[in-house]
């Protein structure tokens, strides 16, 4: 059967994304790790990071903005749609950044083999209080207390980030926000808040955590 495919505006990179079927589009949360990730903060004298993921990559615009920050990226998502909008997104943006690229159908870092840690990784989570089932439901779907994923997805990615690595994620009021914190800094993480947008029906939050212990 063939897939719908649309297009829809990047704002922020001033070009066109195209989005597959079930492809969660850019939205707030899209652009609020963008610009976070856009002012992200590295030592002054460290090279570009060397090996960068971006998990749920959906339409691929955090992963665009990733490449113009890091050598390589490997932007993973458990839906076929957005495997396919992501890769057509990199391959339409050839020229307009400089980095190696990959692009996997998996349920986050732990569904990679690689013995290279990451330096950064980026993390829009699906964070309803909600359990559906689909393609399109994995998009929004982050289980009872919308954080369920959020912490299986964060306890992999510890395994995998190098000391001093970044991690960069979100997180909605709509969910157990206290929770999700006290459990990643039980884990090893220094987390520190870097945005708020806030809306009449709910606050998003985007944290920057590096791996301290």
């Amino acid at each position: 059967m063939t897939k719908n495919v649309s297009r829809v505006p990047d704002y922020y990179h001033g070009t066109e994304l195209i989005i597959v079927g079930d492809t969660y589009e850019p939205a707030e949360d899209s652009y609020a790790i963008l610009e976070v990730v856009h002012n992200l903060s590295l030592p002054a004298s460290k090279d570009k990071p060397r090996m960068c993921a971006d998990i749920g990559c959906g339409s691929g615009i955090l992963t665009l903005e990733l490449c113009f920050l890091c050598k390589e990226v490997i932007a993973i998502d458990l839906s076929p749609d957005a495997v396919a909008s992501t890769s057509i997104n990199m391959k339409n943006s050839v020229g307009k950044h400089k980095c190696l690229w990959h692009v996997v159908q998996g349920d986050g870092v732990a569904s990679l083999r690689r013995e290279e840690l990451f330096e950064v990784v980026l993390f829009n989570p699906p964070y309803l209080p909600v359990r559906d089932a689909g393609w399109a439901g994995i998009a929004w779907s982050g289980g009872y207390e919308g954080i369920e994923v959020f912490l299986r997805i964060s306890r992999d990615v510890y395994n995998v980030l190098d000391y001093g690595g970044k991690y960069v994620f979100l997180l909605s009021s709509l969910g157990n926000v206290s929770r999700a914190i006290t459990e990643l800094r039980n884990m090893g993480y220094d987390v520190v808040m870097r945005s708020v947008q806030k809306f009449f029906f709910e606050e998003l939050y985007v944290y920057e955590a590096s791996k301290v212990a």
